[in-house]
């Protein structure tokens, strides 16, 4: 992480605060990717998507959307940290559970038992951990962590998908999830140890200011907000917390996340970011902007959302590949908001924040 991202990150926060237009329309002109907006096709279901640009950092890749959520924002945003995803197989979200800070996280609830190659995966990967370089996103401490929780001779004695080894397995993500949750809820994204990748040291805190420094107009528009999610001068409990076991790029992966919210009068904005991802992307952060709206007599939520990720294979795409690697993930970020709009419209399963059956 080059430290010039990190002042020019504090320099954007000291910058007077931006003038909000009437208009959200206007709104998301004045600084997004989105000049001209059609807010009927929205109602109707549409989702407008465009790709970022990373110019100055090749592991990043950035997109934006914009759509219409059937509910008051107030709700909307209680419904993004609450839904309950693994209701959609598509998702291929196993297990997931949010908490709000200070409550239960229930770390010891997770379990890898899902019948599928994604998960026969994750297991595999712990048992190679145990004689070898871990092959997942890691820190040093993480190692020891491992070969302390799981011995070469209970590895020896246990098949990968066995249940005995299952248990051993669950037992150390349980535990890892809770280290990354404790040295978070104590000091904050600083205080979170940095991945080992290819001899390098990544620190989570660089990734997210070097992904979000790619967007100056977002990264100005977010400042007070990203200044206690990301900066965090004075550490500043999220307003809830998740962890997840999902198929990220045909492999299970842990992943933790925070969720921080801010109100100015009737329109919010959301910061949803990972703490911790054992596969595929090193982490991603997820910025929302809400506003009131009418759809006919319904009072409805104009939406716009930025995602933001970061993954060691994004480093070695260029030109055709890199526009082929934004598009799907506009079609999986497409997926998710077409599942929450319908269960948001219907009040069905969004607010069954533990999902752990």
């Amino acid at each position: 992480m080059r430290p010039s991202h990190s002042i020019f990150l504090a320099a954007l926060l000291l910058c007077p605060r931006t003038s909000f237009a009437a208009d959200p329309v206007k709104e998301i002109a004045s600084f997004s990717a989105f000049k001209s907006i059609n807010v009927s096709e929205l109602v109707e279901g549409g989702i407008l998507s465009e790709r970022g640009s990373s110019p100055n950092f090749d592991r990043g890749i950035n997109v934006q959307t914009c759509y219409v959520v059937r509910k008051p924002p107030d709700e909307t945003v209680r419904l993004l940290a609450n839904w309950n995803p693994t209701v959609h197989k598509d998702l291929e979200i196993y297990y997931s559970h949010t908490f709000e800070s200070g409550s239960e996280p229930k770390f010891q609830d997770l379990r890898l038992d899902a019948p599928n190659e994604p998960m026969r995966g994750l297991l595999e990967d712990t048992r190679k951990g145990v004689f070898d370089t871990l092959p997942f996103q890691s820190s040093t401490a993480d190692a020891v962590l491992l070969r302390r929780m799981i011995s070469q001779q209970a590895v020896d004695k246990a098949e990968p998908d066995s249940a005995e080894f299952r248990k051993l397995a669950e037992e150390f993500w349980s535990a890892l999830l809770q280290e990354r949750y404790d040295a978070f809820r104590s000091g904050g994204i600083t205080a979170l140890p940095p991945y080992n990748l290819e001899e390098q040291s990544i620190p989570i805190h660089g990734e997210i200011i070097a992904l979000l420094s790619q967007d100056h107009a977002v990264q100005s528009r977010f400042k007070t907000l990203l200044s206690e999610a990301v900066l965090q001068k004075t550490h500043v409990q999220p307003a809830a917390y998740y962890w997840q076991v999902l198929n990220s790029d045909k492999k299970a992966s842990c992943c933790l996340g925070a969720i921080y919210t801010r109100q100015e009068g009737s329109r919010w904005q959301v910061a949803d970011y990972q703490l911790y991802s054992s596969h595929s992307y090193l982490t991603m952060i997820t910025l929302y902007e809400l506003w009131p709206l009418k759809a006919g007599s319904e009072n409805g939520t104009l939406v716009w959302r930025a995602d933001f990720v970061s993954a060691p294979t994004f480093s070695s795409l260029r030109g055709v590949e890199q526009m082929a690697a934004a598009s799907l993930m506009i079609k999986n970020i497409k997926n998710n908001i077409r599942f929450f709009q319908a269960d948001a419209a219907h009040g069905s399963s969004v607010t069954q924040a533990d999902s752990l059956h």
